[in-house]
């Protein structure tokens, strides 16, 4: 940590912004940044993207970046964003309340509230942490300056659509801080920042941190695969090896939105959540060629059953499905659901078993799905650019990182994955309806549907 008295200049100088003649004096203590954040703070530039690789000192440097900025701007409003609330709880909330502590409390006007994730200075600024998990809590606030963390495990338009808005009035600064997660948006958002005017883009890797140890690094090199390695610790953006739908490109799978055929078989495919967004995906299929279509999304989180059916009843209007398929163990929500019309099946939500050396159902199934068919010259799987969500998801979704062994058992990491959810139990069930057979044990026997009660 750094300890100023009486030295407005050198607060200034932690933002790259020399300031003089002025009568605002602040003793504070902050860090002292190392050599490589210290050229991010001299760029003039308003927007900042920040491609770095771990323990580059990303998250340090933004939560000082904003308690400054704040502390500067009287009455403003500064966020940090992280992919999910729990992780701005966990990862930057106990950084913001060190700086409380350390600047003996004088600079606020109150404790840190925890249940909001918010401090407020003595100048009138805010400082809020968010999750991009929930997007209603993004709108409607004018913004002096914001930080979205891991901006690429969150979904492009949370930045496109909800939050650029609320700098507007302000004119307001953005910095977008990740490590890559393959050719996704913040991979789309590095290549403009270098032609764009006021933005201005930075690679740093993690041997760019002198705190670290060189040693370290090299240790983490000879362990890891090398793509993970270029990926997490060079900060490379490459197709990483760890991505589940490597097949999955946007410029293959993805389509313009068209009026579906009345002939056309047509189901609805459900992963229930409260907390998590709860997601119900439309399919239809070409008779013909055979290819599914996921057409529509409904994708919220935080909000009642009775919400989500009236929302799926209203966007189904006037179609008839051959089934909707929900998770087995969402008993209750399935039975929530058929109280207002949306009558589900139990689907197989099998993710990968063995049978001999083969791959049976789940992700491989939709893996298989998802590549060129050889006559068709096209994938048997096509997404409208109206399912954004979907679309973001399937681009980040990818297997546990301690899983790379080809020898050990695959397991997809829990994040951004309902869509994914709903997809693998539309894929591993639509079959297995329309022509019912004996099954192993560890598969769920389906019934005949009871077309009175609708299970």
């Amino acid at each position: 940590m750094k300890k100023t008295t009486e030295k407005n200049n050198e607060v200034f100088n932690l933002l790259g912004k020399k300031k003089k003649d002025t009568t605002k004096k602040i003793n504070l203590e902050v860090y002292t940044p190392h050599r490589n954040q210290q050229k991010i703070i001299d760029s003039d530039a308003r927007f900042k993207v920040i491609n770095c690789g771990r323990r580059f000192g990303k998250t340090t440097f933004a939560v000082n970046t904003l308690f400054i900025s704040a502390l500067l701007q009287d009455n403003g409003t500064f966020w940090y964003v992280a992919p999910t609330y729990r992780q701005a709880k966990q990862i930057a909330w106990r950084m913001f309340t060190e700086l409380y502590y350390l600047n003996n409390k004088k600079l606020f006007s109150k404790p840190p509230n925890e249940s909001q994730l918010q401090l407020i200075l003595e100048n009138g600024s805010y400082i809020e942490l968010k999750g991009a998990d929930n997007e209603d809590s993004l709108r409607g606030v004018g913004l002096d300056g914001v930080v979205l963390d891991e901006y690429a495990t969150m979904k492009p338009h949370v930045w496109d659509e909800i939050i650029q808005p609320t700098i507007t009035d302000k004119q307001g600064w953005g910095m977008f801080i990740s490590t890559p997660q393959g050719y996704n948006h913040f991979h789309e958002m590095y290549e403009k920042a270098k032609f764009l005017p006021d933005w201005e883009r930075f690679h740093f890797t993690s041997y760019d941190n002198p705190a670290l140890k060189k040693g370290e690094i090299d240790r983490a090199k000879t362990e890891t695969a090398e793509d993970y390695f270029a990926q997490e610790y060079m900060a490379d953006f490459r197709k990483f090896t760890g991505l589940v739908y490597k097949e999955f490109d946007r410029k293959t799978h993805v389509t313009n939105s068209f009026e579906i055929p009345n002939n056309w078989s047509k189901w609805r495919t459900i992963d229930a959540g409260y907390n998590n967004p709860f997601c119900c995906l439309w399919v239809t299929q070409d008779p013909e060629s055979g290819i599914f279509y996921i057409y529509d999304e409904h994708y919220l989180p935080l909000q009642t059953t009775r919400y989500h059916a009236e929302i799926i009843n209203g966007k189904s209007v006037g179609q008839y499905f051959k089934a909707t398929y929900i998770d087995p163990s969402a008993s209750q929500v399935m039975q929530d659901l058929g109280t207002f019309g949306v009558y589900c099946y139990k689907a197989d939500n099998t993710v990968v078993y063995k049978r001999g050396q083969d791959y049976e159902s789940g992700i491989p199934k939709v893996a298989e799905l998802l590549k060129i068919d050889p006559i068709l010259n096209k994938p048997k799987i096509m997404i409208f650019k109206d399912c954004k969500n979907f679309i973001d998801e399937i681009e980040t979704y990818r297997w546990e990182q301690n899983k790379i062994d080809k020898n050990a058992r695959e397991t997809p990491h829990k994040s951004n994955d309902h869509a994914m959810d709903a997809l693998r139990y539309f894929v591993n069930s639509y079959n297995l309806i329309l022509n019912p057979k004996p099954y192993k044990k560890s598969t769920p026997v389906y019934q005949p549907r009871n077309l009175i009660t609708g299970y």
